[in-house]
């Protein structure tokens, strides 16, 4: 669970292996997350950045509230 803030102008995150990676805070970085493998829970409305989401075969991308999503994802 990363409970911080995670922010930059076009830093990415790249999530990679099986485990599943939380998200709870308010997160202004802006690159895009990238799933290639596991899964990404999110927590908060601003917990996926404000850039793309790319959730690749196998990946999963889960919230445990219910959230609007205004991203880009494929």
């Amino acid at each position: 669970v990363f409970r911080g803030t995670i922010e930059g102008d076009g830093g990415k995150i790249i999530k990679r292996g099986p485990a599943v990676m939380v998200f709870s805070g308010a997160n202004t970085f802006s690159g895009g997350l990238f799933i290639e493998e596991g899964g990404v829970r999110i927590s908060s409305p601003s917990g996926m950045g404000t850039g793309p989401i790319t959730i690749y075969d196998q990946a999963i991308l889960d919230t445990n509230a219910s959230l609007t999503i205004s991203n880009p994802i494929t």
